[in-house]
């Protein structure tokens, strides 16, 4: 069966999600040490340089967001999970953190314990939020197929805007509320996405509906975060609360997001540079995203800014660790996938062969008891 071609489009579009994660953590808000250096992005400020930064923070969720939607479009089609593709995606975070804490530690670097055990055990750590969740929604997701397979046009999108008023309304006034939890929030994006590929046809392909629902969701989050900076200038409840939207399930995101994927969508073309480099997305997500990176490398390099130069032009100084950490992790991508990668995918395939026929058997068991 001839391999089809994957639309570079898509691809390309996920190339810029990844993009705008980097950006959303190159500045020093996740630092462990809380000092001077470390910018508060939640408070009001009259700073342009600084709403910008907060927006780049914004773009974190919003590519996150596409990530979810470009699976989603495809896991829709799937009837099974590849239990390899898990093994292999646990690898893969297993090893770059290792790696990590192994180059951290020849640096001189002081790690404690706990957070060594998180860089042994990443997955079920969480270290790395977003791949740990995925891991989860994708091993579900034949059976939310299923679900999605029994209902009717009218109870898919009563379930729909029950779980958007849910999570992308009341949970999004108050986070954490609702029993909320990220899990959920994929699946609520999961359940949109299947309504809008089953159901709304046209809308898929009408460039210039998307284009316009493109421009509403932005000026709806930008209006969002505007008004929210000017009450937090003149009201104390307010001062503390500019990033407060920062969630995957604000709705103008999503919305972004879904429209940004139906415009790529509609731009069919192949390029294998465009492709390839969407192909290390996961890599150069799980490799930015590095606690280790986050909470002490990027506060490092801070800290040496703020004492040598201080912030009087932070947004370039944002922009330029943004542009090293995209560098940076494409080539560590490119070189982990052409020495290491080949050698962690094969001892997960050892380890998969010797559990398959443990975990057959255990089936088989509990079906006797049925």
């Amino acid at each position: 069966m001839e391999k089809r071609e994957r639309n570079s489009g898509i691809e390309l579009l996920k190339i810029f999600a990844v993009v705008i994660i980097a950006f959303s953590h190159a500045m020093p808000v996740a630092s462990v040490e809380k000092a001077g250096y470390v910018m508060d992005l939640s408070l009001a400020t009259g700073s342009i340089q600084r709403i910008i930064i907060v927006l780049f923070k914004y773009g974190g969720q919003l590519g996150n967001d596409i990530f979810i939607i470009s699976s989603a479009w495809f896991l829709l089609e799937s009837s099974k999970v590849n239990i390899k593709k898990v093994f292999y995606m646990m690898g893969d975070c297993f090893a770059v953190s290792v790696v990590s804490l192994f180059i951290f530690l020849s640096c001189g670097y002081e790690i404690g314990g706990k957070e060594m055990i998180i860089e042994f055990m990443p997955t079920y750590m969480e270290a790395n939020w977003f791949i740990s969740c995925y891991l989860l929604f994708y091993m579900a997701h034949p059976m939310l197929n299923l679900i999605i397979s029994q209902l009717t046009k009218e109870r898919l999108l009563i379930a729909n805007i029950v779980m958007l008023f849910l999570y992308a309304g009341l949970q999004f006034l108050r986070p954490g509320s609702m029993y909320y939890s990220n899990l959920i929030g994929f699946i609520c994006i999961y359940f949109l996405t299947a309504y809008v590929k089953k159901y709304l046809k046209e809308t898929v392909g009408f460039v210039k509906r998307n284009r316009g629902v493109l421009v509403l969701s932005v000026i709806g989050n930008l209006l969002l975060i505007g008004i929210t900076d000017i009450l937090g200038l003149h009201i104390g409840f307010f001062s503390t609360k500019l990033t407060r939207w920062n969630q995957f399930m604000n709705p103008f995101l999503i919305t972004t997001a879904l429209a940004l994927f139906l415009l790529a969508k509609e731009k069919k073309f192949v390029n294998k540079k465009i492709n390839y480099l969407s192909g290390l997305s996961m890599l150069i997500y799980i490799i930015n995203c590095n606690r280790l990176i986050k909470n002490h490398l990027i506060g490092d390099i801070y800290r040496y800014i703020y004492n040598t130069w201080t912030y009087q032009y932070e947004l370039a100084w944002v922009c330029l660790i943004a542009v090293i950490l995209i560098v940076f992790g494409t080539s560590a991508g490119i070189l982990y996938r052409y020495t290491l990668q080949k050698l962690v995918h094969k001892i997960c395939d050892l380890i998969y062969q010797f559990l398959e026929p443990i975990g057959r058997r255990f089936i088989a068991i509990c079906l006797r008891f049925g």
